[in-house]
């Protein structure tokens, strides 16, 4: 199976190019030769949490010829996106879990997890105990070790720029652990938050930040005191599954969908 990846649309920042990068997203994946099964959107919908955003975030979005499954970023709040979805995407599941947007997706060769790390005041959110031990639940209740893909909006790893990394959380430890326990059927971890794209391990387990749809960031190798953006191509990941393991793409958007 195929499964396109985006992240960190931002829709609502002003000054960037949100809305029109989206839509070119949107245009390109649904003229590829082979359609993606599903969308993973892996945080950041909208920007600062300003919820008025999600219509248009959602109206382009829902132009996808295909299902497509969000979770929360540091500039989304839960119970918000949750409104949103079930105003403006109500076939979306739905949680599981009340004051998060926690879910599991059963109807692929591969089971979809989402986990909400939102924290108010922290860029690096945080992953509690309840919401790890739901996660623990759902890898360990997993009989005939189906095929498992987490969808988390950080990266979990160090990264050696100056920015994430000055608010790293001790949640990822604890994260990487678990996940690395479950390295037999977990096949890949999905998530966004850099603004770029960053390939790691936690464990044998590949982990793939991808592009930001709405602006890329420099690598800040020398400390920077804030993100800058970087005028590069628009892109996403597209992942192949072929029953065993994830081999990962990156496309660049053609002039076509430009």
């Amino acid at each position: 199976m195929f499964i396109a990846h985006i992240s960190d649309l931002h829709i609502g920042d002003a000054d960037k190019p949100g809305i029109a990068n989206l839509n070119k997203i949107v245009r390109c994946i649904n003229s590829m030769d082979i359609l993606p099964e599903a969308v993973l959107v892996t945080g950041d919908l909208i920007h600062l949490r300003q919820k008025k955003h999600y219509e248009a975030c959602f109206t382009e979005l829902n132009k996808l010829k295909m299902p497509y499954f969000t979770i929360v970023g540091n500039h989304d709040e839960p119970n918000q996106l949750k409104e949103a979805l079930a105003m403006y995407c109500p076939a979306h599941p739905k949680s599981e879990m009340k004051d998060y947007l926690q879910y599991v997706v059963d109807d692929y060769p591969v089971r979809i997890i989402a986990l909400d790390t939102y924290a108010e005041k922290h860029p690096n959110g945080i992953l509690n105990d309840e919401k790890l031990e739901w996660l623990r639940e759902k890898l360990e209740n997993n009989p005939d070790k189906k095929p498992v893909l987490l969808m988390i909006h950080q990266f979990t790893l160090k990264t050696k720029l100056s920015f994430f990394d000055s608010y790293a959380e001790e949640w990822f430890g604890k994260f990487n652990e678990l996940a690395a326990r479950h390295e037999d059927t977990i096949k890949l971890i999905a998530c966004g938050h850099l603004h770029n794209s960053l390939i790691g391990s936690v464990g044998k387990i590949p982990m793939i930040s991808t592009f930001s749809t709405n602006w890329q960031a420099y690598f800040d190798f020398k400390p920077r005191e804030y993100l800058t953006a970087n005028k590069l191509p628009v892109g996403f990941y597209l992942h192949r599954f072929d029953g065993e393991k994830f081999m990962s793409y990156v496309v660049a958007v053609p002039r076509e969908c430009a």
